[in-house]
């Protein structure tokens, strides 16, 4: 299989599944902040949280892509930016959801997932991580495939069904 090809998408799905379950900017996205602004309609919500997953996704993509396990710079340099890019979508994200008439529902069935799986992703980004600044490309690859593994297709359906198909598109990647 082309590294490339792995690579970046197991990534970039990894760092999706920690965009909505991160902790670092205050409340934690299994519990929403209290809704700041009027509550939004669906197609309100839809549009904006499409809107917000595209622009992540966008950005993801933007961060520059590893071309392989042993573009130990290009992973070094990606994963930080692709990190930082999803705690401002963590919390663009719980503050859309809060707004939402849905909320209860989205925050189960999408932001609770992706806590859970984040419990996951965390440790074996930081391994991959670390595996890059060690130059050892047989542990990148093994955490990629890890990583590959993690994708929940539940979150994925369940986005898609609610109309929110950006955010599935991010989730998958």
């Amino acid at each position: 299989m082309n590294p490339r090809r792995l690579l970046l998408p197991v990534l970039a799905a990894a760092l999706a599944l920690t965009a909505c379950s991160s902790t670092k900017h205050g409340t934690p996205a299994s519990s929403p902040a209290a809704p700041t602004g009027a509550m939004l309609s669906k197609a309100d919500f839809l549009t904006q949280m499409n809107a917000l997953c595209k622009s992540t996704n966008d950005a993801v993509t933007a961060a520059g892509s590893p071309s392989g396990p042993t573009d130990y710079a290009a992973i070094e340099a990606f994963v930080p930016k692709v990190i930082a890019v999803h705690a401002t979508f963590t919390t663009q994200a719980a503050a859309l959801v809060a707004r939402s008439s849905d909320a209860a529902a989205l925050t189960t069935n999408f932001l609770q997932a992706d806590a859970r799986d984040t419990a996951t992703v965390l440790p074996l980004l930081n391994r991959m991580l670390a595996a890059a600044q060690a130059r050892d490309s047989a542990t990148v690859t093994t955490v990629g495939n890890q990583l590959s593994n993690v994708n929940d297709q539940k979150v994925i359906d369940y986005l898609k069904g609610y109309g929110l198909t950006e955010c599935a598109t991010l989730e998958g990647a």
